[in-house]
């Protein structure tokens, strides 16, 4: 197999920044008879890992968004300083200025306080291989990204806006990419997915983006303001930018740590409420994998726990489910994927109009777990086969194609070939066993009864 080792240093069409260029990869039928059928076959691409797209004096403070470099600037990887923000682009190698390219920018995941832009689910090379320009965004975490101040504009998160600078950094910049800043794709998974859902509202939404894509989108059941109380009692003082910067990091990272153990059924931090209400009328693809926590600590060892029917109904309660019901033996691993994400799913297919709703399906015994798709829809499930990253061993080939297709067509701005949610409650259901996609009629009924799922715009 081609080594994927980076050959030279280029500079990006636009004479801007220097990334590195990743030689072709491409298959190896020996390597492929004695390891594994999925072997990397991508052309050449070009990485710039560490752009600064914007700098933070103060880690509770606005961000600045950095202007066109006036020289060469070396965006190849370093330690970035502490006050950066960065973003990572890939591009096909080929890709000339004026090529006006599709661009799809990627927001992570990481329950809001932890994640990084360079995970190798998220590789752009399945992306460059089919002329899509990837932009991966790092942003503000945990406290400094998301805890609310007094002063902040309603609605208004660090972290969000952090990515939203970065979107602006993409309609100044990409076109030096060979990438079309009038036909960008927004693409987020988990909290990921949680931030593009946000950032379509209509109070954040600029016009830096033409469509979206949310997957698994995460957001809190709870507003951070129902327990602010506990964050306080831990740091003993009020929450404001002057106490925790006296803090320090250290003792800022504990209190965080004790605060997030004690809302261990929820998101810690993250925007909250949701309504989707407030969404833009643009063309969204929401979907969600059918056993998203199936395979979480806690709810494994609730399911095998010899006393857990005892604790069903108060916990689903708890999780927000009245009465909920689910035909599978891992109670509280559905109950878990539904209470925090296929809910979410829901709510938004019901109230907002231009949305098409995707499943991945597994079953107990061959479960789709959270972010297992990530690599199918990026096309770079060769790069993390059989290893740690890879949650769904032996993916038949033609479930990687179809994904990964469908991830393309939207970027480059094709209609969804499935019908939209409506007042059918239509969903493609995507077995993970290979065999055909399949539209089916209202799914989550019973997430929608059990949680109180409504919406008044669906047509």
């Amino acid at each position: 197999m081609t080594s994927p080792g980076t050959s030279s240093h280029v500079l990006n069409p636009g004479g801007t920044l220097q990334g590195s260029l990743v030689a072709a990869q491409q298959p190896d039928e020996e390597d492929a008879a004695r390891f594994s059928e999925y072997q990397p076959d991508y052309p050449a691409r070009v990485v710039f890992p560490a752009i600064t797209y914007a700098r933070v004096e103060d880690p509770f403070g606005e961000a600045t968004r950095c202007e066109r470099p006036t020289a060469i600037v070396d965006a190849s990887y370093s330690a970035p300083p502490s006050n950066a923000l960065q973003l990572s682009v890939t591009m096909p190698a080929d890709a000339q200025l004026g090529d006006d390219l599709p661009v799809v920018v990627f927001v992570h995941g990481g329950g809001f306080d932890s994640g990084t832009r360079d995970e190798p689910w998220f590789d752009g090379a399945g992306f460059a291989a089919d002329e899509i320009i990837t932009v991966s965004v790092s942003y503000r975490l945990g406290l400094s990204g998301f805890l609310p101040f007094h002063d902040d504009l309603p609605n208004h998160y660090r972290g969000i806006d952090d990515c939203n600078t970065a979107l602006d950094w993409v309609q100044k910049n990409i076109e030096d990419f060979g990438g079309d800043p009038t036909n960008v794709t927004l693409m987020g998974q988990s909290a990921g997915g949680g931030i593009v859902l946000w950032l379509a509202r209509r109070d954040h939404f600029r016009g830096t983006f033409r469509r979206a894509w949310a997957m698994s989108p995460g957001l809190p059941r709870v507003p951070f303001a129902k327990r602010k109380w506990l964050l306080r009692a831990i740091i003993n003082g009020p929450l404001t930018r002057a106490k925790l910067r006296s803090l320090g990091e250290r003792k800022l990272s504990e209190a965080y740590q004790k605060f997030d153990k004690r809302t261990a059924t929820d998101l810690s931090v993250g925007p909250a409420p949701f309504d989707p209400a407030e969404l833009a009328d643009i063309p969204l693809v929401v979907t969600v994998t059918g056993q998203e926590f199936h395979n979480h600590g806690s709810a494994v060892k609730l399911d095998e726990a010899a006393w857990s029917r005892v604790i069903r109904a108060p916990f689903a309660r708890h999780m927000g489910g009245r009465g909920y019901k689910t035909g599978s033996r891992r109670f509280f691993g559905q109950l878990l994927t539904d209470a925090l994400f296929t809910k979410n799913v829901a709510l938004t297919a019901e109230s907002v109009p231009n949305t098409w709703v995707l499943r991945y399906q597994g079953n107990d015994a061959h479960p789709a777990y959270h972010c297992c798709d990530i690599p199918w829809v990026f096309g770079s499930y060769p790069l993390i086969a059989y290893t740690h990253w890879d949650l769904l061993f032996d993916p038949p080939q033609a479930l990687l194609n179809e994904c990964h297709q469908r991830a393309v067509d939207f970027a480059r701005g094709e209609e969804p070939a499935w019908p939209r949610y409506g007042e059918g409650r239509l969903v493609l259901d995507v077995p993970i066993d290979g065999e055909p996609a399949r539209v089916v009629a209202d799914p989550f009924a019973e997430v929608r009864r059990s949680f109180r799922v409504t919406g008044g715009a669906r047509r």
